[in-house]
């Protein structure tokens, strides 16, 4: 493991995901976060919309087609977190490196589910790290400001012309 894929290791255990959905239906739902190989074999050959590339904001969707009704979800045991029911959802998991999948369906596996998910994310505070780095640059911007002032300072006295006194005899 690189000294990189450690940090991203520390990061992440220490981070915390949250999805959060709303139901309007009467029909329960499943919510689920399982690792996107699993997750890809139990919707294989499943209609479905998929949300992907998050990255700009701006989430793009994908839909995918199918012929069969998938298991109801919380009978298999690819899932690392889950919660289900009617109505509102929310569900928290500790991150893990690795990459992950979300998924809300009907608690049954049938088609059509209607819901409106939001996703967040909490990461290990940089507070104390940042305020270190304006700090460290408060320091460096003073010490230097004392450098150059010093410099003109002593370049002023050099420069001024002696008032030594003058005697004519």
């Amino acid at each position: 493991m690189s000294a990189d894929d450690d940090h991203r290791s520390r990061v992440a255990d220490r981070s915390r995901a949250r999805v959060g959905h709303e139901h309007a239906s009467a029909r329960p739902v499943f919510v689920g976060i399982g690792r996107s190989g699993d997750v890809t074999s139990y919707l294989a050959n499943v209609s479905r919309s998929e949300l992907r590339d998050f990255d700009d904001g701006t989430p793009t969707s994908a839909n995918q087609t199918g012929s069969r009704t998938p298991a109801p979800p919380a009978t298999r045991d690819l899932w690392v977190a889950t919660a289900e029911g009617r109505g509102t959802q929310s569900l928290g998991w500790k991150l893990k490196l690795a990459r992950w999948d979300v998924v809300v369906m009907n608690a049954d596996g049938m088609p059509g589910v209607d819901a409106a998910v939001s996703l967040g994310a909490h990461t290990p505070p940089l507070l104390v790290p940042g305020l270190t780095l304006v700090a460290l640059g408060l320091m460096v911007g003073v010490g230097g400001f004392a450098v150059v002032s010093g410099g003109r300072r002593a370049a002023a006295v050099r420069k001024r012309p002696s008032r030594g006194l003058l005697v004519d005899v």
